[in-house]
C-alpha cells in the first residue's frame, strides 16, 4: 500500500509540473519575451524563481519517499531534478508550448525546489516531533520567519525610493506634465477615442486614439486621477488608457488600462524593483455591452494611497440611466502570496483559498511548536504566538500599510490554533503518548 502511495505521489508531482510548464496557456506577450537562457529574466524574475521552487518541491519530496535513505542521496535528487528541468526548458526552447521562454534561472530554481522538497521530506518528521526547549526554539525561529515575511511584504508595498517622513509632503510639489513618450513600451495601442484625463489637478486632453501619457518629476503614491474614453478596443490584451511615469523610467507610477471587458489599475512600488509581482486591481465588466464605436463616454477614476487602491467607473447605459461600479484593494502585510506568484489574482475566486493556505503556512507551525514546548512544561513558549500577533498589528503604524481586516485576523488566529490542536492530536496518538521530554 505504501508503494502505491509513493508511486502516486511521484506521478502527481510530475503531472503538475507538466501541466504548469508544457501545456498551452500563460503565454508571454511577444513584446515582453526575455532572452533565451537568461539568468535574471523579465520584470518578475524573483516571482518566477519562487514559483519554480514551490512547483518542484513536491517532486523532490516524492523522490525522498521513493528512494530508501542512503548517504549523499541528495546529490542524486539534485541530478534528477536538474535533468527533469533541463528537459522542460529544452522543450520550451523549441516552441513546446508556444509563447514560453527557456532560462538558466528556471533550471537553477527548479533544481533548488527539488532539493528543498527532498530535504523537507527527509527531515521534517524529525523536526515536528521535537519537544521542550527544542520545540520552543523552533517556535521562535518560525515566528521570526513569519514576521520577517510580513515586514518584507510591507516594505515591498512601500515607495521605491528611500522612505522619509517628508515624502508625503513632497508629493504635493510634484510637477505633472505631458510625457515625451508617445507610446507605452511593450503595450498595444488603444484604437478607440481617448477624450481626456485629470491627474492630481493636472488636466490633459487628447480626442483621438492612443493612451494619455504624463510624466511626474518625483515619485507619487497618492493619486486622484480619472480618464474618459469612448468605444471599446476588442484586442483583449492589457491596453493603457492613462499612463503616468517618472522621467527616464518606463515603469508606471499609475496606469489605468482596459483588459478585455475589465478595467485595471496598476501602480509601481518597491516590489517592482525587487522583481516581484505588484497586485493589480481589476474592475470586471467595466467595458461590458460596449461596441468599438460606442459614442457613450466612460470615465474611469482611480484613487491610490500608501494603504489602499480604489477604481471606479461611471457611464450612461443604453437606457439612459447612470451606471457606477467600483472595486478596492487594501494593501495589507499578508499580500505576500500575491507577489510571489502571478497565476491567482487578488480578485480571483481562488484568492481566499490561497490566502488561507499562505496564513496556514506562516502561522500553523508557530502554534504546533508552541504547544509541543508547553507539553514539556515550557510556559515561555507562549512568547512565540504573542510575537506572531503583535508584529502584524504594529506594521500599519511603522510602514503605512493597511491594517488586517477582522476576517483576516480571525483566519490568522485560527491557523495558529489549528497548529496547536494538531500538536495535541499528534501527542494523543498511541505511538507518541510515551514521548520523552528529556530534550527540555
Amino acid at each position: 500500500m505504501r508503494a502505491i502511495g509513493r508511486t502516486l505521489a511521484l506521478v502527481v508531482s510530475v503531472a503538475v509540473i507538466v501541466a504548469a510548464t508544457l501545456l498551452p496557456g500563460n503565454a508571454i506577450d511577444p513584446g515582453r519575451m526575455p532572452p533565451r537562457w537568461c539568468l535574471a529574466c523579465g520584470d518578475l524574475w524573483l516571482t518566477d524563481v519562487v514559483s519554480n521552487v514551490v512547483l518542484f518541491m513536491p517532486f523532490g519530496a516524492a523522490l525522498a519517499w521513493w528512494w530508501p535513505p542512503r548517504r549523499r542521496d541528495w546529490l542524486k535528487a539534485a541530478l534528477v531534478g536538474a535533468i527533469f528541468s533541463l528537459t522542460v526548458e529544452f522543450l520550451q526552447s523549441i516552441g513546446i508550448p508556444a509563447g514560453r521562454s527557456s532560462a538558466i534561472a528556471d533550471v537553477l530554481s527548479n533544481t533548488t525546489g527539488a532539493l528543498a522538497g527532498f530535504w523537507a521530506a527527509r527531515h521534517l518528521p524529525e523536526l515536528i516531533a521535537r519537544t521542550g526547549a527544542q520545540a520552543r526554539h523552533l517556535a521562535l525561529i518560525w515566528t521570526a520567519i513569519a514576521s520577517t515575511t510580513l515586514i518584507l511584504t510591507s516594505v515591498a508595498l512601500g515607495p521605491r525610493g528611500p522612505w522619509r517622513a517628508s515624502a508625503l509632503r513632497d508629493e504635493s510639489l510634484a510637477v505633472i506634465e505631458p510625457s515625451p513618450y508617445r507610446h507605452v513600451p511593450t503595450h498595444p495601442w488603444y484604437e478607440a477615442p481617448n477624450d481626456s484625463a485629470v491627474v492630481n489637478g493636472h488636466r490633459a486632453t487628447r480626442g483621438w486614439s492612443g493612451p494619455i501619457i504624463l510624466s511626474a518629476d518625483r515619485e507619487v503614491l497618492h493619486f486622484d486621477a480619472a480618464v474618459t474614453v469612448r468605444g471599446y478596443d476588442p484586442n483583449g490584451s492589457r491596453i493603457p488608457l492613462l499612463f503616468v511615469h517618472m522621467p527616464a523610467d518606463s515603469a508606471p507610477l499609475l496606469m489605468i488600462a482596459e483588459h478585455g471587458l475589465a478595467a485595471e489599475l496598476l501602480v509601481t512600488r518597491r516590489a517592482w524593483d525587487w522583481g516581484l509581482n505588484v497586485p493589480v486591481l481589476r474592475l470586471p465588466g467595466a467595458f461590458a455591452q460596449r461596441a468599438p464605436d460606442d459614442p457613450r463616454p466612460l470615465t474611469l477614476s482611480a484613487v491610490t494611497s500608501t494603504d489602499h487602491l480604489r477604481l471606479l467607473s461611471h457611464s450612461i447605459s443604453r437606457g439612459g440611466t447612470r451606471e457606477e461600479h467600483s472595486a478596492s484593494l487594501a494593501l495589507v502585510p499578508t499580500l505576500g502570496w500575491a507577489m510571489l506568484q502571478s497565476l491567482v489574482e487578488v480578485d480571483d475566486g481562488f484568492a481566499p483559498l490561497v490566502l488561507c493556505a499562505w496564513l496556514l503556512t506562516l502561522y500553523a507551525p508557530i502554534g504546533w511548536w508552541a504547544r509541543r514546548a508547553m507539553h514539556a512544561g515550557r510556559s515561555a513558549a507562549l512568547l512565540a504566538p504573542a510575537i506572531g500577533v503583535v508584529i502584524p498589528a504594529c506594521l500599519p503604524a511603522v510602514f503605512g500599510v493597511a491594517g488586517l481586516p477582522v476576517m483576516q485576523w480571525m483566519v490568522l488566529v485560527s491557523c495558529m490554533a489549528s497548529g496547536a490542536l494538531g500538536a495535541g492530536w499528534y501527542r494523543s496518538l498511541p505511538e507518541h503518548q510515551g514521548a520523552s521530554t528529556s530534550s527540555a
